[in-house]
């Protein structure tokens, strides 16, 4: 399932299936597939044992748990575990249903954040973006599909640039450096374009930068997109 989400996503914004999952999680800010089935699984024991005692769902997993069967609960404690959900059943009896899904959402956002940082920091294409939390970036939201798309490979080493897929000595055919993502900002060649080193550091702006500098990075995706072209 994590796969064909992840597959999903990166149709979508037209990148190489070769793009690490990590990228799509940590630049739309997704969720994977199974810990949104923990946030269900967990709305669901909120449920079970906030019910009466009469309740015939409620005996069931009570019965099963004294039998020793495995259960909704021994899977509820697994996952709360999981997420450093600490609060004991009194306690969370005591939440209300929207309490207690604020609370699961954000318990379960920051495991998200946790292994995305901790998964690119170990990525070099990721090395750009290391750190930042895994929610929708603002050029994703601001800018067009195109040069959204163009701003995703810069800042996450995606560009068609044979250096990015295997070739670390690819040369630049202008200067004879070595060809990366950042070194077409800073060639001789690509400046007189507009490309500058501060537009590089705009466009991998941590969280994505905010309007302000936005019509700034929209012109830097354009000519990125041109000089690929």
């Amino acid at each position: 399932m994590e796969t064909v989400q992840n597959n999903f996503y990166k149709r979508l914004i037209d990148v190489q299936r070769g793009c690490p999952n990590a990228a799509i999680i940590q630049e739309l800010g997704i969720i994977p597939v199974e810990y949104k089935i923990h946030i269900k699984k967990l709305m669901e024991y909120h449920r079970i044992i906030t019910m009466t005692e009469e309740r015939l769902t409620k005996k069931s997993v009570v019965k099963a748990e004294q039998l020793g069967s495995i259960n909704l609960l021994d899977d509820a404690y697994a996952i709360l575990k999981k997420h450093n959900i600490t609060y004991n059943n009194n306690q969370i009896k005591n939440m209300t249903v929207n309490q207690w899904r604020r609370l699961v959402q954000k318990k379960v956002n920051d495991t998200v954040n946790k292994e995305i940082m901790e998964e690119s920091s170990l990525k070099t294409k990721l090395r750009n973006i290391s750190g930042a939390n895994a929610e929708l970036k603002n050029y994703l939201k601001d800018l067009t599909w195109e040069n959204s798309r163009t701003v995703f490979e810069v800042r996450t080493n995606m560009l068609k640039l044979n250096s990015n897929y295997g070739q670390k000595d690819e040369q630049c055919y202008i200067c004879g450096k070595q060809e990366t993502t950042r070194h077409i900002f800073e060639c001789e060649g690509s400046t007189v374009k507009g490309l500058t080193l501060e537009r590089y550091k705009q466009m991998i702006g941590k969280e994505g930068r905010k309007t302000d500098d936005m019509n700034s990075v929209s012109q830097s995706a354009e000519i990125v997109r041109k000089k690929m072209e």
